[in-house]
C-alpha cells in the first residue's frame, strides 16, 4: 500500500505545475525521493535524489550532499549547486565545507565561498542564517592577503595536502617574519566556526598592522572535539 501511494504521488506531482520559491524545489522524484528515505529505503531514495538532481532540483542535490557519505569533492559539488539555486541548508552546508569547518589545504576556498553566497543571495535574498553578518565578514577578512598558492606551498615546503594548515601555520609563526602567510594558512584550516573566526579575526589584525606573533590553533580551542585533539597534540 506504501508503494503505491508513493507511485501514485510521483504521478500527481509529475503532471503538475510545481513552482520554484528559492529554496528546496519540489520536483515529483525529490518528493518521492523524501519518502523512501524516511522509509528507510535510502539506496532507492539515492537513485531518484540522483535523478532529480540531474534535473536542478536543489532539494536533491542537498539531500546527496548531506545525507550521504559520497566523497568530499562531490559533497561539495552537490551543496554548492543547491546553495547557488538559492537552498539556504545548501548555501551553510557548502560555507562549511570549503570555509567553517573545512580544515583543508585541498578544499578550503574563502574566494568560492563568498562567490557562492553572492549568487546565493541574488537568487534568493531571504537568505538568512544565524551569525551571517560576522561570518561574511571573517570570510572577508581571509580575502584581503594576495592568497595562497597550494600547490607552490607544499612543493615549497614538502608538506602533504592532508597535513594542517593550522599546524604549519604555527610553525611558519615560529619560524619566519611572514605574518601574510600566516593568516593565509588560517584561513584554510580550522574544524569549528567560532574558533576560525576568532583566530582570522586576531591574527588579521597582527596583519594589518605588520606585527610577526607566533600561533597556535590551541589557544582558540572551545569545544571538545578541539580541546581533546589539542590535549593529545594532534592536527593543530
Amino acid at each position: 500500500m506504501r508503494s503505491l501511494l508513493l507511485l501514485l504521488l510521483f504521478f500527481v506531482m509529475t503532471f503538475s505545475n510545481v513552482s520554484y520559491s528559492g529554496e528546496a524545489s519540489n520536483s515529483s522524484k525529490y518528493q518521492v525521493a523524501e519518502e523512501l528515505y524516511k522509509d528507510g529505503k535510502k539506496e532507492e531514495a539515492k537513485a531518484l535524489y540522483f535523478e532529480a538532481a540531474k534535473e536542478g532540483d536543489a532539494g536533491a542535490h542537498f539531500s546527496l550532499g548531506y545525507k550521504y557519505n559520497l566523497q568530499k569533492d562531490k559533497q561539495i559539488y552537490h551543496l554548492r549547486k543547491a546553495a547557488e539555486s538559492g537552498h539556504l541548508e545548501g548555501l551553510k552546508g557548502f560555507l562549511d565545507k570549503v570555509f567553517f569547518r573545512s580544515d583543508s589545504f585541498e578544499h578550503s576556498n574563502p574566494t568560492l565561498a563568498m562567490a557562492v553566497y553572492r549568487k546565493a543571495k541574488l537568487v534568493n535574498p531571504s537568505i538568512k542564517f544565524y551569525d551571517e553578518k560576522n561570518s561574511m565578514m571573517t570570510i572577508s577578512l581571509c580575502l584581503e592577503p594576495k592568497g595562497l598558492d597550494v600547490k607552490q606551498f607544499l612543493d615549497k615546503y614538502n608538506a602533504d595536502i592532508a597535513d594542517s594548515p593550522w599546524r604549519w601555520a604555527k610553525n611558519i609563526s615560529v619560524n619566519e617574519s611572514d605574518p601574510e602567510l600566516v593568516l593565509s594558512l588560517i584561513c584554510l584550516g580550522g574544524h569549528v566556526p567560532n574558533e576560525k573566526k576568532s583566530a582570522v579575526k586576531s591574527y588579521y589584525k597582527f596583519w594589518k598592522s605588520e606585527k610577526s606573533v607566533k600561533f597556535n590553533g590551541c589557544d582558540y580551542a572551545a569545544s571538545n572535539y578541539t580541546l581533546a585533539i589539542c590535549s593529545r597534540d594532534e592536527r593543530y
